[in-house]
């Protein structure tokens, strides 16, 4: 194939460019942590933001650079720095825990784009931050639908959560925002029989629009182990959810808390008749499992007392149509 010369040379000129581009690129990541750590200081702001995000593209490598990291945090007044040196530290994880105070304290900052960067390396370092728990629960006030639900999603991450964060959580699971809504119902069910006051709450959050609210909140009952006839009612009623993930949540809960058989069982029943998704008809099976093998420990040990015992331990529901298997919280999909 034969060019004319000028769209051979321009051709050449393009390649020669994006060549030099990625020689470029290449340099910036090869910038040793010492060498990004001076650029901090610059007295251009550019500067200072571009060695803070090549910092975090380092992650852990570019651990002996937190206490830089947190001066640029805490002093610079470029937002933008700001920004770049929080969203770093996220990228270090847990080896920045020594940021700890600094990002809570920027959770009061004016700008919710750092409010956003800051609880979420905040989960990034993850257990190691919980003492910033009491202000991200102020932030599920926050008027900035992106920073409260950022603010949940670290809760989830530093869960379970102390029994006061209960009034906080029922306020946001009233959330306008379906994805806040959700991530609270996640958070009460981590609490366990912690969260017993939540309840009424969660009962509610069973007729929420939202099936991927619905969801969370049957499987938070059951994790609580509220074993009133309101709550059993409340599940059963979900037998005809058009979803089968509400199905599925509410199933086994009822088989967890295993209590006013009258009434589980037969809802459990009619989801082993129905004809949706098989994976709902195999919650009821193992729900009502349960139920027998309940009666059986009680008939073993002399027991006269109604089926139910102690609450196991629930299995996770991944929220997601048709979705198998247990994932833990940490394996969740962001929905």
């Amino acid at each position: 194939m034969r060019f004319h010369l000028p769209v051979y040379a321009l051709i050449v000129l393009l390649a020669s460019h994006a060549s030099g581009g990625a020689k470029a690129d290449d340099a910036k990541l090869s910038k040793s942590v010492g060498q990004l750590v001076k650029e901090l200081k610059d007295k251009d702001s550019d500067v200072r933001a571009g060695a803070a995000e090549e910092l975090g593209k380092k992650g852990p490598k570019a651990k002996d650079a937190v206490p830089d990291l947190i001066e640029v945090l805490s002093k610079d007044t470029d937002e933008d720095v700001r920004d770049a040196a929080a969203d770093a530290l996220g990228k270090i994880g847990p080896a920045a825990k020594a940021a700890v105070p600094a990002l809570t304290a920027c959770l009061k900052d004016k700008s919710a784009d750092i409010r956003v960067v800051a609880a979420s390396a905040l989960g990034a370092i993850g257990e190691e931050a919980a003492p910033a728990t009491d202000a991200l629960l102020n932030l599920l006030k926050d008027p900035n639908d992106e920073v409260r639900e950022t603010a949940l999603e670290t809760l989830l991450v530093l869960s379970p959560l102390p029994p006061d964060a209960v009034p906080s959580l029922l306020l946001a699971l009233k959330d306008k925002k379906r994805a806040v809504r959700a991530v609270a119902a996640e958070c009460l069910g981590e609490m366990g029989p912690e969260a017993k006051a939540a309840v009424p709450g969660l009962i509610v959050a069973l007729g929420d629009a939202e099936r991927k609210v619905r969801a969370p909140a049957a499987e938070a009952l059951g994790l609580i182990g509220a074993k009133s006839k309101e709550v059993v009612t409340a599940l059963a009623g979900l037998k005809g959810d058009e979803s089968t993930i509400v199905r599925c949540a509410a199933a086994q809960s009822l088989g967890e808390i295993r209590a006013h058989r009258d009434i589980a069982a037969p809802a459990l029943c009619s989801m082993l008749t129905e004809r949706g998704h098989p994976t709902a008809r195999y919650a009821a099976a193992e729900a009502l499992g349960n139920f027998f093998e309940g009666k059986k420990k009680s008939s073993e040990a002399g027991d006269d007392r109604p089926p139910g015992g102690q609450q196991g331990e629930a299995g996770k529901i991944q929220y997601s149509e048709g979705g198998q298997g247990s994932p833990g919280k940490d394996q969740r999909k962001k929905i």
